[in-house]
């Protein structure tokens, strides 16, 4: 409806109005470093990309960005694996996963998380979900591209 359009485009002026600009000072106090998990004094920046650089800096900002190229580099090579595998569709699902977390995530902090005490009084969304996906897309690789495997039942063993 228009009432359910209007509110979210009413968050997302919030966001990017309220939220984001905060972030974007408390990053330029701390650049290289952050302020460290849970020390973030706004509430969440709703953006997991803007929290996650309040967090932990450029340093954090840059062990991001390497896992988010490991994480492009497995795709590709479970792209290269056998099409009849069992184990694709398993691949597809993770990948898919991880890429609508990764969208989300430019307007939200974390998917599926609990809330853990940072300093007194301030809170922080922990989400294991990506370690989760990240770990079954390790799996499902050395699986896939194992000799062991076979390629049609998806049967075999990790060497």
């Amino acid at each position: 409806t228009w009432d359910d359009a209007w509110e979210a485009l009413t968050t997302f002026n919030m966001r990017s109005q309220n939220a984001w600009p905060f972030a974007a000072e408390a990053i330029s106090n701390h650049p290289v470093t952050g302020y460290g998990l849970g020390a973030y004094a706004y509430p969440h920046s709703h953006s997991s990309y803007l929290q996650f650089y309040c967090d932990f800096g450029l340093l954090g900002a840059a062990a991001l960005v390497l896992g988010i190229a490991i994480i492009i580099k497995l795709a590709y090579d479970i792209k290269k694996g056998p099409a009849g595998n069992p184990w694709m569709g398993i691949a597809v699902g993770i990948c898919l996963g991880i890429l609508v977390g990764a969208i989300y995530g430019i307007i939200e902090t974390s998917p599926e998380c609990f809330l853990v005490a940072g300093k007194p009084g301030h809170y922080y969304a922990l989400s294991p979900l990506f370690a989760f996906l990240g770990a079954g897309l390790i799996i499902v690789h050395r699986i896939l591209l194992s000799k062991n495997t076979d390629s049609k039942t998806g049967q075999g063993y990790l060497a």
